[in-house]
């Protein structure tokens, strides 16, 4: 069978609770699933496996669920599969790029995007205090932080360029400007919404 690679979407990244991650294009239908593999930086051994989602539509949402999963930086690659179960023959399109990605107590607390992540008509949410690191490249979707006590943290490295209007401007405890930090020598080409 021929399964479809799955398009990634909006990301809503949550540092105390479930992440969660958009998807499109999946392929649907019995034992269709968006899974997810994380393998380690250094060695590229798969370390965990996990579905996100049981496809029965072509696009929906996959969370990221906390897990047994020792704390570390790994890579986290999302992919399109067809599991049939035991002794019989399982199917699976190619693996997205890779995305680095922090967990924490078994917790997602951390992710990097870099120019591999392009879908333009997607947020990121940043929740509970989510640092989001953005690597070399251009982005051209908005990032958005939710209503509450919780921080954008753009940890750049130089030279990047946030091409999307950053909203700060829902944040109900927002009094300094420091609590939007782009580190380095970067831009935000667009609005920075807010009243810091």
């Amino acid at each position: 069978d021929n399964i479809n690679k799955p398009k990634l979407g909006a990301f809503t990244l949550d540092k105390t609770g479930d992440s969660t991650i958009a998807y499109s294009d999946a392929s649907t239908g019995t034992n269709k699933y968006v899974s997810a593999v994380l393998t380690d930086q250094s060695t590229g051994n798969f370390v965990n496996y996990a579905k996100l989602a049981n496809t029965t539509n072509a696009s929906g949402t996959g969370a990221i669920k906390a897990g047994n999963i020792t704390t570390g930086t790994y890579n986290m690659l999302v992919f399109g599969e067809e599991a049939n179960g035991d002794y019989l023959t399982d199917y699976a399109s190619e693996f997205t790029s890779a995305i680095p990605v922090t967990f924490t107590g078994g917790k997602l607390t951390g992710m990097t995007l870099d120019e591999n992540y392009t879908d333009a008509s997607n947020a990121v949410k940043l929740i509970n205090g989510f640092t989001l690191a953005l690597a070399n490249a251009t982005y051209n979707q908005d990032f958005t932080s939710v209503q509450g006590s919780n921080r954008l943290i753009a940890d750049a490295t130089n030279g990047t360029t946030i091409a999307g209007d950053v909203n700060v401007a829902n944040v109900a405890t927002l009094t300094t400007v420091n609590e939007f930090t782009l580190k380095g020598t970067n831009t935000i080409d667009g609005t920075l919404a807010g009243d810091p």
